[in-house]
């Protein structure tokens, strides 16, 4: 099975908590991750239009900013991308539409709080879906 390397993944964060933002990126970047770290949703659909690569993974909050949830925003990063990975991240029971995509299996579900070995282990798994999907 291919696999792709830390160093040529580009992980697109969206997190409204600045702290764990900062750790997360910190986190992943650590491990070797290329991170597109975003605090509002408007900021990463901007930064995911113009970014001129692949996103591989989309790791962003479900409940954010007052403008957009983490689904909506993932359905309009879908458009342009439509082999994007999603990752969500929650404190609070999954919606319907959350759950609905973790079993087609276009997105995953790590529930907060999170251990940053839990949080590489979400990603990892999360990466793999992605490869088997572009296939």
């Amino acid at each position: 099975m291919d696999h792709l390397k830390p160093s040529e993944t580009n992980i697109m964060l969206v997190e409204d908590e600045e702290s764990l933002l900062k750790l997360a990126t910190h986190i992943l970047e650590m491990q070797g991750y290329h991170v597109l770290g975003n605090p509002h949703s408007e900021a990463a659909l901007r930064k995911a239009k113009n970014f001129p690569g692949r996103i591989h993974l989309l790791l962003t909050d479900v409940r954010m900013d007052p403008h957009m949830s983490g689904c909506k925003m993932a359905q309009q990063m879908r458009i342009a991308r439509p082999d994007l990975q999603v990752l969500y991240m929650s404190a609070f029971p999954s919606s319907e539409i959350v759950k609905k995509e973790v079993e087609q299996g276009t997105a995953e579900l790590l529930k907060k709080p999170f251990t940053p070995t839990v949080l590489l282990e979400a990603v990892k798994k999360a990466l793999e879906h992605s490869v088997e999907r572009s296939r």
